[in-house]
């Protein structure tokens, strides 16, 4: 029993490894930015070094990668585009191929239409990744 469990958990081990390393770079950058948490969204760089006012989005929530992936009311039209049926963030950001390139696409659809304050040092710093 206990091989088996073991087997299952490097198995399950492989496919996020082989999933991530299938993407091309700027999406392996999008995914490790959103994993970790260091990021260029106002919750991580209010609380870095305080270079914004507010750790807040503009819906009022902080501007977290789970809130921008899950429940942010200013990308429900891009979410609802990317994921037509519910997604865990567990899946969003350690799925498969498919699931890590639909994350990658939704956050590229997600920085066409926000504000280009909000986005002001992903285009300061002259790069495309997050």
């Amino acid at each position: 029993m206990l091989k088996l469990f073991v087997f299952h958990v490097l198995s399950l081990v492989e496919r996020v490894i082989f999933a991530y390393h299938s993407l091309n770079q700027p999406e392996q950058v999008i995914l490790v930015r959103l994993r970790l948490g260091h990021n260029r969204l106002t919750a991580h760089i209010y609380t870095k070094n305080r270079l914004v006012q507010s750790p807040k989005c503009p819906c009022g929530e902080d501007q977290t990668a789970e809130h921008v992936l899950l429940r942010c009311k200013r990308h429900d039209q891009e979410r609802a585009v990317t994921w037509p049926q519910e997604t865990t963030l567990q899946q969003k950001l350690y799925g498969d191929v498919k699931d890590l390139r639909q994350t990658t696409s939704f956050i590229g659809a997600a920085l066409k239409c926000a504000p280009i304050m909000e986005w002001e040092f992903i285009l300061a710093s002259g790069r495309s990744s997050f």
